[in-house]
Order: structure tokens, then C-alpha cells, then sequence
């Protein structure tokens, strides 16, 4: 399939590896365990030594490796809220008596602690193209992606003139059963699941047969859905050279997703039902995210004041409040902004002289309008919103 050599060529060109097929993969296990054991030794050693001591024969640190991966597997398994699953194993470790294991690092703020940065560098990203990994049938999935062994992701792969996105869905919700696989087990082992064609890609976290709802993963074409046209390749690329991006999937891991919790009563019979979903950003959020941490790496702390709808949480998935920046005052510029006093940082905010505005501030301002326009529209206050947007932020030269 083109598309996934395409995909392929270009992640294991940016410092991915590659696996054309899907040998050393342990379909029980649900694991590369090879991965796993080369992370492990070469960035802990000394906890490695613990359990496989040098002093072992050959079968005795066999019979040691495998009990390490049964622990791993056990530790996987547990509830997602019991501190089990591929997250939890990936942000805090597991134990094996007498040692403790952590099974990613992700990137430090700073790069001042060279035994985290060459810990960061040593996380092997993997793709592995058709994959059997189910021990009852041969059926397969086109790519998997792995971090240091661990299953974090798969990808059904269609082209547009052959098949499209919807046929990408259909087999997940027909020919994928999640049951009895433990590669396909909600947060057990994948985090999420994208279904992509030339011209779309769409994802869910959970699969749940027929019954599995997918959500876009698109970047919008002109205020409508979908992709725009790309002159150089396929309107979906952006997933492989921007969301998968080493450093940029490394973060989504470490960062973004999400693990939400939540009770629900019955209102007549008192009855308690919990839910827990796994949240992945859709792409304007994680682009959002990403622009917001490189102005601030760029124009440095203390040029703005950032708010969301609740100070100092993450909202990865949830849509926040208006985002917005106000830029520290200089005398070059005016900005005049009539702003309701529900978006303003700190209160009531109606004129300031200020610097322009950087790329990401009118961005973030952009977003703001296109949230609250939307919102308000489903409460007939779209004419309120427009003249407000009119007034929001005319800069003008002092």
C-alpha cells in the first residue's frame, strides 16, 4: 500500500524505527518485548541488574526476562483508575521486586540535566507495518506504533480511489473485536485508533464493535470539514509530519492525553454508574497548545497573561474558555479592545496601549471569536457577537 510505505519511509527518515512486518511482536503479551528489554538496560541498568543478574546462566536470565514481562503484563491489565494500562505504565513505571522501572521519559523543560536528555534521546519510537495480532484469526492491522515495546496507537490506512474513511471505520467496528485482543483493549495497551484515507482521518480511544464512535481529526477546509488540497502529497500528511512527529507525539503521550473519570447518579433510583474515558486532543487543541508553548519559549515568561477556564488545569479535550494574551505596554502602538468582562483575565477590560500583538496572540483572539460566535449562535446572540468581534482588537500606530 502506498500510503504506508509513504508513512513509513518518512518516520523512520526523523528517528523512528522500522519494522516492514511484524516479527518479535509476542501476540499473547500484546508487547515487542526485544523493545522493552533494550529500553530497560540500556537506561537503568542497575535496577535491570536486579532482576537479571549477571551471574544468571543463559536459561536462568531467559526464565528472569519472561517473569519481568509477565509483571509488566499484570501491572497492564489492572483498571485503568487502579493505576493500570499503557498510560500509567508510561508516565510513572512499574515495580518488579526488589526493583522499580519507569518505560518512558519524556522531555525535560530544560536541557540542563544530560542524564534526562540522553534518557529522552534513548525512547524508541516504533512503526511496525501489518501486524497479525490476534492468536485466534489472521487478521492484521496496516501500522502500529510503539514507545520502548509498548503498543500506543494502530492505523487503518485507505486510498481515497479505492476506498474511503468509511470503509477505515467499518473495519475497526466490524472486523476488530476487541475481545479476547488484548492489543485492542481500551487503555490496556492502545491508546488510540486512527482511521485515515487520503483526504480524512478520524479517531476513537475506545473500541466497542458497532457501537464504536469515531471523532474527526481533521484540520478544517475554509470553515468547512475535511482537509484543504495539499499540492505536495495527501490532505491527511500532516498526521505523520506534524502529530507524529517524534517530539511532538512524545508530548501528546506525556502530556495531552488524558484519563477522566466520572460518577453519574440516576436521578430516580440513586444508582452510582462510573465511567472512565481516555481523552486525546483533537488537532486544533493540540495545535492551539503547541503555538501557546512556543511563544512562550520564543518571547520568554512574563509577556502576557494566558487564561483558560480554570487556572492552572488542562483541559486537553474539553473545549476551554477564550484564551487570550494581553502584551505588556509600550508606547509604539495603541490597542483598542472592547471586551466583555466575562473574557477578561483579570475583570473588566476596556482600553490599554500595548505592543502589536504577536502571530500568537491574534491567533489566540481568532479562536476566542470563533468559540464565542459558536457558542452564542445556539442562544440567538450571534448579532451581540458580531459587533463585538468588530470591536474587538483595532490596533492602530500611536
Amino acid at each position: 500500500m502506498y500510503a504506508a510505505v509513504e508513512i513509513c519511509a518518512h518516520l523512520a527518515a526523523r528517528g523512528w524505527l522500522y519494522s516492514p512486518s511484524g516479527a518479535g511482536y509476542d501476540r499473547l503479551r500484546a508487547l515487542l518485548p526485544e523493545d522493552v528489554f533494550a529500553w530497560l538496560e540500556q537506561t537503568q541498568p542497575v535496577e535491570w541488574a536486579k532482576i537479571v543478574k549477571p551471574s544468571m546462566s543463559v536459561p536462568e536470565q531467559v526464565k528472569a526476562k519472561d517473569q519481568l514481562l509477565d509483571r509488566l503484563v499484570k501491572t497492564l491489565d489492572l483498571p485503568i483508575d487502579a493505576g493500570g494500562g499503557i498510560l500509567n505504565a508510561l508516565r510513572k513505571g512499574f515495580k518488579k521486586t526488589p526493583a522499580k522501572f519507569s518505560m518512558c521519559e519524556f522531555r525535560p523543560n530544560t536541557a540542563l540535566n544530560a542524564a534526562a536528555m540522553a534518557r529522552y534521546e534513548a525512547v524508541r519510537v516504533r512503526v511496525m507495518r501489518q501486524e497479525y495480532y490476534s492468536s485466534k484469526n489472521s487478521n492484521s492491522i496496516d501500522l502500529v506504533l510503539f514507545v520502548n515495546g509498548l503498543p500506543v496507537a494502530t492505523l487503518e490506512l485507505k486510498t481515497d480511489n479505492i476506498q474511503s474513511i468509511d470503509d477505515a471505520i467499518a473495519q475497526y467496528r466490524v472486523d476488530r473485536d476487541q475481545k479476547g485482543e488484548p492489543l485492542l483493549g481500551f487503555a490496556n495497551r492502545c491508546l488510540v485508533h486512527f482511521a485515515v484515507s487520503n483526504n480524512e482521518v478520524a479517531m476513537t480511544t475506545r473500541l466497542q464493535g458497532r457501537a464504536t464512535h469515531f471523532l474527526p481529526l481533521n484540520l478544517g477546509n475554509e470553515g468547512a470539514g475535511g482537509n484543504p488540497v495539499n499540492p505536495g502529497g495527501a490532505a491527511t500528511s500532516y498526521l505523520w509530519e506534524q502529530v507524529l512527529q517524534r517530539d511532538a507525539w512524545l508530548h501528546i503521550l506525556g502530556k495531552l492525553l488524558h484519563i477522566e473519570t466520572r460518577t453519574d447518579i440516576d436521578p430516580i433510583s440513586g444508582e452510582a454508574t462510573k465511567k472512565t474515558t481516555l481523552l486525546f486532543p483533537r488537532y486544533h487543541q493540540w495545535e492551539l497548545v503547541t503555538m501557546l508553548l512556543d511563544t512562550v519559549r520564543a518571547e520568554g515568561p512574563g509577556t502576557g497573561i494566558w487564561r483558560c477556564t480554570r487556572p492552572g488545569r488542562a483541559r486537553p479535550t474539553r473545549s476551554p474558555g477564550p484564551p487570550m494574551v494581553w502584551p505588556p505596554c509600550t508606547t509604539r502602538t495603541t490597542a483598542r479592545c472592547s471586551t466583555p468582562s466575562s473574557w477578561s483575565p483579570t475583570g473588566p477590560f476596556s482600553t490599554t496601549s500595548c505592543r502589536r500583538p504577536s502571530r500568537g496572540a491574534i491567533f489566540l483572539q481568532a479562536v476566542a471569536c470563533r468559540r464565542e460566535l459558536h457558542r452564542r449562535s445556539t442562544r440567538n446572540e450571534g448579532r451581540q457577537l458580531a459587533h463585538e468581534v468588530t470591536q474587538r482588537c483595532a490596533v492602530t500606530e500611536a
